[in-house]
């Protein structure tokens, strides 16, 4: 017995959700290794935008408050963090004892490296490199040396966050390109960053 569908009949055929269900299987079949390129991607890229905004902001503090300013890099912990010397001592030295404005206090708060992100620079480069010290940002808005600090992922992208020239202390941030064995930035010249 055929039966014809009613006037008032509404739903969907078995076809018609076995087609939906299978275009939905290519499209997460096809899209999942972009998505996860993409997570990758993003978390080397957050950890270098972030660095690169604590560097500012250590910047504006030493100007905005005549102090020095130094931005440590924490290989052990994976951290990176700013804190203002005021008492002109080596070292974070935070007292609640000394009467407020002659105490270290911390700028900003302390980023994390996200998961998958570490502390990294490709053949043979120094992946902390100012002069053996801190990233210090003088009164005037200066930095004692220039310097950057690299990043690397699961994958071998490498991203650096440059300091230079020490006068002016520009913040920019590169990524490593193998094949011209350089640093550049984001579409320069023609070359967009390529990612592994």
């Amino acid at each position: 017995m055929n039966r014809a569908r009613g006037h008032g009949a509404r739903g969907f055929t078995l076809i018609e959700m076995v087609i939906v269900l299978a275009i939905i299987g290519v499209l997460v079949t096809f899209g999942y290794p972009a998505l996860q390129e993409l997570l990758v991607r993003s978390r080397i890229e957050s950890a270098t935008r972030n660095t690169a905004n604590i560097m500012r902001l250590a910047r504006l503090e030493a100007i905005k408050h005549s102090v020095q300013v130094l931005v440590t890099f924490d290989s052990t912990d994976n951290t990176v963090w700013a804190y203002a010397n005021v008492d002109g001592t080596a070292g974070y030295s935070p007292n609640a004892s000394k009467p407020k404005g002659t105490v270290d206090y911390q700028v900003g708060s302390t980023y994390h490296l996200p998961n998958g992100v570490t502390f990294g620079a490709p053949g043979g480069q120094t992946a902390i490199d100012f002069g053996g010290l801190p990233a210090t940002f003088e009164s005037d808005g200066s930095v004692d040396a220039t310097g950057e600090v690299r990043f690397v992922d699961l994958r071998r992208n490498y991203l650096e966050v440059s300091v230079s020239p020490k006068a002016t202390a520009n913040i920019e941030i590169l990524k490593w390109d193998e094949s011209r064995n350089l640093w550049h930035p984001s579409n320069e010249d023609n070359h967009p960053w390529k990612w592994n």
